[in-house]
C-alpha cells in the first residue's frame, strides 16, 4: 500500500482537471421578484431577500438596482429565500427556504453555506438574528446558533425532549442575558441562570393565540405579532398587551435599533410610546405578493417592498418613491421567442416579455399589475402557448381562449391585429386560440399544430393545422375530418426543412411530412415508418437531418429520405407537460434537449458533450420547457418552470490570478462517516476550486468546480450517489494555475 501511494499522488498532480460544467460566467439568470420576505438596508444598499428571484440590491447612491445574486454552484445556495442578518464582522447571512443558510463574506468575495452537515435542526430557514459574531439561526425544526465558527449547539438537541410545543421558530430576540423565541406553538423566554445552564419557560399570557407569526425588538420593547395584530411584553408583568389601531400588520421588522410593521393601513413606526403612521406610505395586502418587507436604515428611513417593487421613503412627507427590478413578466415560463438579439419571454398566466439584453417591456394580463415602462396592448395575454417570428418580425403568440395575437413591435406603441375566421367554417373560433407547435415554411406562410385545454370534450377536440398566409390572413385548417392523411388532431412538433418539407409531429401517433400544398389543394400527409407509436415531445431540422424527441428517445432521422439513422436513450427522461419547444439545433450541429430533470447536450454525431442540472449549473430550473438558440451568436435561452437563463457556450472566462503555490485542505479529517455520507469541506489560499475525488485504486468517484473557501466539496458519496466505505481517499484541487492533493480519512 505504501509504495502504491507516491504514485498515485504523483498521478493526481499531473492529471487534467476536466472542465466544470458550466462556468458561472457564461450564464445568466432573470428572475421576476413576486415576493419580498425581508430586507435589510445599510448606508448605501437595500438587500432584499425574496421569494422566488434571488437576493436583489438596490444601490442607494445610483438610486438603481444592479445585478441580483442568483443560485449557482460555489454561491448563493436557492433563489428562495427567507430572511436577513449581518453578524459584526460584516458578514451577510441570507436564510433560504430549502438549502440552509449562504454566507456572503463581508468583501463579497467569497462564499460559504450552513446546512445540516453542519448540525443544523432543518434547511428550512425562517428567521436570522445576529448577536455579534454569533448568529442565531430559527427553522422549521428548531433553533441553532453559529459561535463564528461553528453550530455550537441546537434545540431540540436531538436526545432529550423538546422544549417547545412546536419546533417551527419564527422569531428570535436577544436582550440581554435573555432570548425571546417565538415559535408556532407559543412564546418562550430563555434565561441563562447563574450557576450555569439554561431556564425556558413559556410567556403566553395576553396573548389570543399561542401562533405567533413575527417578532421585533429595537433594545428595549418586544413586539410580538399574532393574529395580524402587535402584542408589547410588559416586563413588570410578563404579560403581553395588544396595541391596536393600526389595521390588519402584515409583517414586523427591527432593524437599527427600530422597528417598523406594514400594515392594511400602511406603514407604522414605534416611537418607543406609540405606532406612528408614516405620511404617504403605501399599504400592504394579505396576499403573498401584496405584502410589503420593511426594513429601516440608521437614520431612520424606511424601505418596504413587495411584488410592484422597491418603496423608499421621501425626505420629506409625500408620496415614496417606487423602484422597480428589471426582469421577465413571470417565473413560470412556457416558451420563447427569438428576434435578433430580443429575447420573448411566454409565460402560462403572467404575461408576455421582450428583453432587449438592458431593459425589459412587459405586457401583463389584464387588470395589469405593472407600473411603468409597459403597456397592455393585447387583449389579454394570459394562457400564452405558442408563439413565432415571422420574416416581416410580426409576432404571433397564441393566448388559448382569448385571441391569437399578432404584433408589430418596431413601432411605438406595437401594433396588434388579430385574424378573423370565416363563419362559415364550422368551427369554434376559440379552438384556432389553442395552438402549442409553430413553424414558418420556405414561402413564408405560418403553420401552428394545435392541442385543446380539454381532450375529452368533442367540442374542444384539437383541430390538427392551422394555415395563414405570408400576408398573415387565416388560409384553412387541416384537421382529420377534412384531411384523410391526417392521423389525429393533436400536433406538438413542427418543423421545417432545407427543401422546404414540413414535418409534423404527434402527441402518441408518430410523425409525417408534406409539401406545401398549393391554394385550395389537398393536404397530403406521409406517414414515417415505424413511428406511429411515437408520442413526439420536440422536433427540430438542420441541413438534411430532422431530430425527434419521443418516448423518451432522441431520434435522428434523413430528411431526405424519412429514414432513422439513430436513435439514442434520454436517461433524464421525458419533457414535462408544460414543454413546448424543448429541442432545439445550434449552429455548429449540437442538439439541446430539455427535460424534466435538466438539459443535455449532444454531440452532432450523438455523443454526449454536457448536462446541465441545478446541482451543477445556475439553471433556473430542473424542469426545462424551451429552448431558443440564436443562430449568429450561438447564445442559448432556456425557459423552465421557475424563471429565464441565458447560457453562451463560448464564454472564456477570465484566468485566475496565478499562485505561487495552492495550498488546500479539507476539513474535518478525520471525518466520521455516517449513513448518509459526510460534509467535507476545503480551505486554502485560493478563491474557488475545481477537482476530483479518488479512492485508493486511482478510480475518479466525484467531480466538482466552482467551490469556494468553507464550501462542502464532497458528501462522502460515488457518482452513482452511493455512500462510499471508510478509508482512505484524495482528492485533487485546481485553482490559479497550480494542483495539490489532500489526504482524507473517512471512519465509521
Amino acid at each position: 500500500m505504501k509504495r502504491m501511494l507516491p504514485a498515485l499522488l504523483a498521478g493526481l498532480l499531473l492529471g487534467a482537471a476536466p472542465s466544470p460544467a458550466a462556468a458561472a460566467g457564461a450564464w445568466n439568470t432573470y428572475l421576476h421578484a413576486t415576493v419580498y420576505n425581508d430586507l435589510l438596508a445599510t448606508r448605501d444598499t437595500v438587500w432584499c431577500a425574496t421569494g422566488d428571484a434571488g437576493l436583489l440590491i438596490f444601490d442607494r447612491t445610483a438610486s438603481d438596482f444592479v445585478p441580483a445574486l442568483r443560485r449557482e454552484p460555489g454561491g448563493l445556495a436557492s433563489n428562495r429565500l427567507t430572511s436577513l442578518a449581518v453578524d459584526r464582522t460584516g458578514r451577510l447571512w441570507i436564510g433560504t427556504s430549502d438549502k440552509g443558510v449562504s454566507r456572503l463574506s463581508a468583501d463579497h468575495a467569497s462564499w460559504g453555506l450552513v446546512n445540516k452537515f453542519d448540525g443544523l435542526p432543518s434547511v428550512a430557514i425562517n428567521v436570522l438574528e445576529a448577536d455579534g459574531d454569533s448568529v442565531w439561526i430559527g427553522t422549521d425544526s428548531g433553533i441553532a446558533l453559529w459561535d463564528g465558527s461553528q453550530i455550537a449547539g441546537a434545540l431540540p438537541d436531538g436526545v432529550n425532549p423538546s422544549p417547545f410545543a412546536s419546533d417551527n421558530i419564527v422569531g428570535i430576540v436577544v436582550r440581554a442575558d435573555s432570548q425571546f423565541i417565538a415559535t408556532s406553538g407559543g412564546m418562550y423566554l430563555r434565561r441563562r441562570l447563574p450557576g450555569g445552564g439554561d431556564d425556558i419557560s413559556t410567556i403566553n399570557g395576553g396573548l389570543l393565540s399561542t401562533t405567533i407569526q413575527g417578532l421585533a425588538s429595537d433594545g428595549y420593547a418586544v413586539f410580538a405579532r399574532v393574529q395580524d395584530q402587535p402584542y408589547l411584553f410588559n416586563f413588570s408583568t410578563g404579560q403581553w398587551q395588544q396595541t391596536g389601531g393600526v389595521g390588519a400588520v402584515y409583517r414586523i421588522r427591527d432593524g437599527n435599533g427600530l422597528i417598523t410593521l406594514t400594515s392594511s393601513l400602511g406603514v407604522y413606526r414605534w416611537t418607543g410610546i406609540q405606532w406612528t403612521l408614516l405620511s404617504g406610505s403605501p399599504v400592504s395586502g394579505n396576499a403573498a405578493s401584496t405584502i410589503l418587507a420593511a426594513a429601516a436604515d440608521s437614520t431612520g428611513r424606511r424601505f418596504v417592498a413587495n411584488g410592484a417593487g422597491l418603496y423608499e421613503e421621501p425626505a420629506a412627507p409625500g408620496a415614496w418613491m417606487l423602484h422597480t427590478p428589471e426582469g421577465p413578466p413571470g417565473n413560470v415560463l412556457i416558451n420563447l421567442a427569438m428576434d435578433g438579439p430580443r429575447i420573448y419571454a411566454i409565460t402560462f398566466d403572467q404575461g408576455v416579455g421582450r428583453f432587449d439584453g438592458t431593459r425589459w417591456r412587459n405586457w401583463f394580463p389584464t387588470p395589469a399589475s405593472c407600473q411603468t415602462g409597459c403597456d397592455t396592448t393585447f387583449l389579454n395575454p394570459l394562457f400564452s402557448i405558442a408563439a413565432l417570428v415571422d420574416e416581416q418580425g410580426r409576432k404571433w403568440i397564441g393566448c388559448w381562449s382569448v385571441a391569437m395575437e399578432i404584433f408589430d413591435d418596431s413601432v411605438s406603441p406595437p401594433q396588434f391585429v388579430r385574424p378573423t375566421y370565416p363563419p362559415g367554417e364550422g368551427i369554434n373560433p376559440e379552438r384556432h386560440t389553442f395552438a402549442v407547435a409553430s413553424a414558418l415554411d420556405s414561402t413564408y406562410g405560418h403553420w401552428f399544430g394545435m392541442d385543446t385545454p380539454d381532450l375529452g370534450n368533442p367540442e374542444l377536440a384539437p383541430i390538427g393545422l392551422d394555415y395563414y398566409d405570408a400576408t398573415g390572413a387565416w388560409v384553412a385548417n387541416y384537421r382529420p375530418e377534412n384531411t384523410p392523411s391526417m392521423p389525429g388532431g393533436k400536433i406538438r412538433g413542427l418543423a421545417v426543412d432545407r427543401r422546404g418539407r414540413v414535418w409534423v409531429g404527434y402527441s402518441g401517433q408518430g410523425v409525417a411530412y408534406f409539401d406545401v400544398p398549393a391554394l385550395g389543394d389537398q393536404l397530403d400527409l406521409h406517414p414515417v415508418t415505424g413511428t406511429s407509436s411515437l408520442d413526439v415531445q420536440g422536433m427540430a431540422a438542420i441541413g438534411d437531418t430532422l431530430w425527434v424527441f419521443a418516448n423518451n428517445e432522441l431520434q435522428q432521422y434523413s430528411a431526405a429520405t424519412a429514414q432513422l439513422k439513430r436513435s439514442f436513450p434520454v436517461p433524464a427522461g421525458s419533457a414535462g407537460n408544460f414543454a413546448i419547444y424543448p429541442l432545439a439545433v445550434a449552429r455548429d450541429g449540437s442538439v439541446w434537449l430539455g427535460t424534466v430533470s435538466g438539459i443535455r447536450v449532444y454531440e452532432p454525431d450523438g455523443r454526449t458533450r454536457a448536462d446541465y442540472t441545478t446541482a451543477n449549473s445556475p439553471l433556473a430550473s430542473d424542469e426545462v420547457r424551451s429552448i431558443r438558440i440564436n443562430p449568429s451568436t450561438g447564445l442559448a435561452w432556456i425557459a423552465t418552470a421557475a424563471g429565464l437563463n441565458s447560457f453562451d457556450p463560448g464564454y472564456v472566462p477570465p484566468p485566475p490570478p496565478q499562485l505561487a503555490r495552492l495550498d488546500a485542505r479539507v476539513y474535518p479529517n478525520p471525518a466520521p462517516l455516517s449513513a448518509i455520507g459526510v460534509s467535507l469541506s476545503v480551505l486554502g489560499n485560493a478563491s474557488d476550486y475545481r477537482g476530483e475525488i479518488y479512492d485508493l485504486s486511482g478510480r475518479v468517484l466525484r467531480r466538482f468546480s466552482g467551490v469556494g473557501n468553507r464550501r462542502m466539496v464532497w458528501n462522502g458519496r460515488d457518482g452513482d450517489g452511493r455512500v462510499v466505505r471508510p478509508g482512505i481517499y484524495f482528492i485533487r484541487f485546481e485553482a490559479g494555475g497550480r494542483t495539490s492533493v489532500a489526504r482524507v480519512v473517512l471512519l465509521r
